[in-house]
């Protein structure tokens, strides 16, 4: 199954493109901040690995 890594996913941007990758059989993971950006992802198909950009640690578990 192809896998993506999605930052921004509870964004305006982010969001309708979690979907648009849940929908074509694609696993999303997505990069969040908060408790509300993980549930917001997780509300999009996607699941959340918590952390921010800058979050080396939560980037690599993400991409991995």
């Amino acid at each position: 199954m192809e896998t993506a890594f999605v930052t921004g996913g509870s964004g305006f941007v982010g969001a309708p493109l979690i979907r648009r990758l849940v929908a074509r059989g694609v696993r999303v993971v997505a990069l969040a901040r908060s408790g509300a950006a993980a549930a917001a992802v997780e509300k999009e198909g996607a699941t959340a690995c918590r952390g921010g950009l800058l979050d080396e640690r939560a980037a690599t578990e993400g991409m991995r």
